[in-house]
């Protein structure tokens, strides 16, 4: 069976997992805020708006889920303890790159953390983050970031690291560079997936979905877009729909913890 056809089961496992995950809050007297928590909740939001995106053409669904995502991770920062928190999972950027939304951009950057957590990441992974950031949430120039690039450098130097170069032709708006580096991260993306996915650290059903688009990539694209690059047409790992801003309203306040799944049955969505 491909991907594509396991689609729709692969969303309704993902619809139901997350129910019950949040059923169990709710029901829960208190809870920690805990990484393991909330990464996989914001996982199972940007999976549910990928699949149901991908079954529907219509990106209100991927925006819905990635605003309640966004929400959900939101309040873990906001509440967890340092020691929780590492600048490298917070893939919700990313999220908020897709949905055009700026504000939640500067919250999620601001949140998060200006030192590297060795205990849950390596340093490559906190500088990627922390310079996206920076530039692109929290506006400061390429020469406020020096010291990241060249700490960076230094490590690609040793390892060569694609995410390295990509930043670097971002900040020089390189339209050639900038394809190159995405072209192979595209390659690694899909390569992780391919074959259903690493069960050690995703699930089946995250792979059948996230083979087909990856909300980073979206992110990297409207990023060039931004820089000025020449962005036109479609992209490996990012349907044209999915370029599309967000016009939906903000949710209303801890709308993340009170989802109830529509895919318990094949019913259309």
């Amino acid at each position: 069976m491909s991907t594509f056809q396991y689609l729709p089961l692969s969303v309704k496992n993902a619809s139901i997992t997350l129910e019950d995950i949040l059923e169990a809050l709710r029901s829960a007297p208190s809870w920690e805020y805990k990484a393991l928590y909330f990464d996989r909740i914001a996982s199972l939001y940007r999976q549910l708006g990928v699949g149901e995106l991908l079954l529907t053409d219509d990106e209100t669904h991927l925006h819905r889920q990635l605003q309640l995502g966004i929400q959900a991770y939101t309040e873990f920062l906001q509440n967890a303890k340092p020691s929780e928190i590492a600048i490298s999972k917070i893939s919700v950027f990313f999220d908020a790159i897709c949905l055009g939304d700026i504000t939640a951009m500067s919250t999620l950057a601001q949140l998060a953390p200006r030192q590297q957590n060795p205990r849950k990441e390596y340093e490559e992974d906190f500088l990627y983050m922390r310079i996206l950031m920076d530039v692109f949430a929290l506006k400061k120039t390429p020469d406020e970031v020096s010291s990241l690039i060249k700490e960076f450098e230094s490590f690609h130097v040793e390892n060569p690291d694609q995410r390295f170069s990509l930043l670097v032709a971002l900040l020089d708006k390189d339209n050639d560079a900038f394809f190159d580096a995405l072209e192979i991260l595209v390659d690694e993306h899909i390569k992780r997936y391919a074959d259903g996915g690493d069960l050690y650290k995703g699930t089946r059903d995250e792979a059948s979905i996230l083979v087909n688009m990856s909300t980073e990539v979206v992110a990297l694209l409207k990023l060039a877009k931004q820089q000025g690059l020449a962005i036109s047409g479609e992209y490996k790992l990012a349907p044209s729909t999915a370029m599309a801003d967000c016009a939906l309203p903000d949710p209303a306040p801890r709308s993340w913890l009170g989802y109830q799944s529509s895919h318990r049955s094949f019913q259309r969505i």
